[in-house]
């Protein structure tokens, strides 16, 4: 995974440089990108997503990426850019396409948000989700398979506890 990193910042970098030297380019990239740095990971989301503790663990996670400003990626408001973009060739003013920076820069953020999902899950549920590569669809996939399994213990949790007092109050 940390050699994907590597190869996605070296592509980023030479990519951005040749577009930000070429002239046709220069007034549409926006050179200073941003990415989110999702450090401190251990210290914030200390229990680790299992089959039985989604509500504490969403409790942790999500406030933890609105607080870095990347849930936009997670709930996709922050759309995927497309991955190339039309140029004008610098010296034949031919239409090319090219790698678009934007994707780089979304590709590097939701690397890293997915990278920080997949820290805080237990093995079992890594091993559900690991096929997937974009931290919307892990997401979504997460919320699917754990709330509803959430809602159906809170749903027995309750009604158990009234047939109890049913009981109780019988006797």
């Amino acid at each position: 995974m940390k050699s994907l990193f590597k190869d996605i910042l070296y592509v980023y970098k030479q990519k951005t440089e040749k577009l930000l030297t070429s002239s046709t380019l220069n007034n549409y990239i926006d050179p200073v990108f941003i990415i989110s740095s999702l450090s401190n990971l251990l210290f914030i989301i200390s229990i680790k997503l299992n089959s039985s503790n989604y509500p504490v663990w969403k409790a942790q996670t999500l406030p933890y990426f609105r607080g870095h400003d990347v849930f936009g990626y997670i709930d996709s408001i922050i759309p995927i850019s497309p991955q190339e973009i039309d140029a004008l060739h610098p010296s034949t003013c031919a239409r090319i396409k090219i790698l678009d920076p934007h994707y780089i820069q979304w590709l590097y953020q939701d690397s890293l948000i997915l990278a920080t999902i997949n820290a805080s899950l237990t093995e079992d549920v890594l091993t559900q989700i690991m096929s997937y590569t974009i931290s919307h669809e892990v997401w979504l996939t997460l919320e699917r398979s754990f709330s509803s399994i959430s809602h159906a213990k809170d749903y027995l949790n309750s009604h158990s506890t009234s047939k109890c007092l049913e009981r109780c109050f019988i006797c």
